[in-house]
């Protein structure tokens, strides 16, 4: 193998290896044994499972980020009033921190139980894909509402290792993927993703990370916020105007639906799913969570799971070679009026939806109508993957 000394061996050199030993046996003429004995099957095995098995996301809500970053920056000497601070003069203090080669503390620093537990697995993450550059795939930003939330993240990148910039040039293997969940944030989301795009000390990681860009819709959040109508509607909208960003900044990116196993929360066919993707946003790539109790259903028999995947990859296919990537071709002048409409409707759905859950009756009523205390006691959870 090619490593130096001090170098991990990783899947990625066992695959160059493997790879190695197989164009060896094919030049000697062992032409069954490359194609169809063991080394073909192993070689697929260490491709999909690496040393880890099935590569993890990470998810943390931003509120905890910006604590733990504010009680760094406090015990660092740089400010007390970090959570005071306007969006802009947090940007500028975070890309001062981002930008300045020093380590913010020393080592050893004592910490809260939370930010301990912040930098603990940053920490880990780190360790992980040392081992193995797959190990880890996305770092989601639980409601995400600012770019400085995103910086957060960077910063404590930075302080353990995951990030860093030399002469204006970033290396960073952690993908930082904002995660937009509540009505106002789907809606604002085009706008925020472009002021992140645009901003200087985001760029220099956007070229580390090969001008890639994952972004991460919530499906249940929005339905709780708004209602089923309201929710899709914003969703709809959302992926049109973050495609549109993307495209228009010469960004590589990919969607991430945070699907939930029943209809509010997003539920459904899956192909049928993509299908009504609003056009201009399909670009070959996708991701989607599959909520527990779905998994079962879905893939403990290998027949269905097999049709199950076969309708997903037939429909990306089919959407790929249909787009057209002009979202305004796609939507010409005609069917302005009916985006105009599906506007006034869902904020009229929206607005009966409020009324009814914010009603002072209806949470009583809600709890005395339905086993939902009960269900909120059992031992159960259902987390996606």
């Amino acid at each position: 193998n090619e490593t130096t000394s001090d170098e991990t061996y990783t899947s990625r050199h066992l695959i160059h290896d493997l790879q190695l030993l197989a164009d060896s046996l094919e030049a000697v003429g062992y032409h069954d044994l490359t194609q169809h004995g063991l080394m073909p099957r192993l070689l697929s095995l260490v491709q999909t499972f690496g040393f880890h098995l099935a590569a993890l996301d990470i998810r943390q809500h931003s509120k905890v980020h910006e604590d733990a970053v504010a009680e760094l920056l406090a015990i660092g000497g740089v400010t007390t009033e970090y959570t005071a601070l306007s969006e802009a003069d947090r940007q500028t203090l975070l890309s001062e921190e981002l930008l300045n080669p020093r380590p913010l503390l020393p080592f050893g620093t004592s910490y809260s139980d939370t930010t301990r537990m912040v930098l603990e697995t940053f920490e880990v993450i780190r360790e992980a894909i040392t081992l193995d550059p797959d190990a880890i795939g996305s770092y989601i930003i639980s409601m995400t509402h600012t770019v400085s939330d995103l910086l957060e993240v960077l910063l404590l990148a930075k302080e353990t290792g995951l990030w860093t910039c030399r002469n204006g040039v970033v290396t960073s293997p952690l993908d930082v993927v904002p995660l937009f969940e509540t009505i106002w944030d789907l809606e604002e989301a085009g706008g925020r993703l472009k002021a992140l795009l645009v901003h200087p000390v985001y760029q220099k990681h956007l070229e580390a990370r090969n001008r890639f860009q994952e972004i991460m819709l919530g499906y249940s959040d929005s339905n709780k916020d708004g209602g089923y109508w309201m929710a899709n509607w914003a969703l709809h909208r959302a992926q049109q105007d973050l495609s549109r960003v993307c495209r228009q900044a010469d960004i590589g990116f990919r969607l991430f639906h945070g699907r939930g196993g029943t209809v509010g929360r997003g539920g459904g066919r899956a192909g049928q799913a993509i299908l009504a993707m609003p056009a201009g946003v399909h670009t070959g790539k996708i991701r989607f969570t599959e909520q527990g109790e779905i998994i079962s259903f879905r893939y403990a028999i290998p027949e269905i799971a097999r049709r199950h995947l076969e309708q997903i990859v037939h429909v990306m296919i089919q959407t790929a070679a249909c787009e057209t990537g002009d979202i305004e071709s796609a939507e010409p002048e005609a069917i302005t009026d009916y985006f105009t409409v599906m506007d006034r409707v869902s904020e009229q759905a929206m607005k009966a939806y409020r009324r009814l859950i914010d009603h002072p009756a209806f949470w009583p009523w809600y709890t005395g109508s339905t086993p939902i205390e009960h269900i909120s006691h059992l031992p159960i959870a259902s987390r996606p993957v």
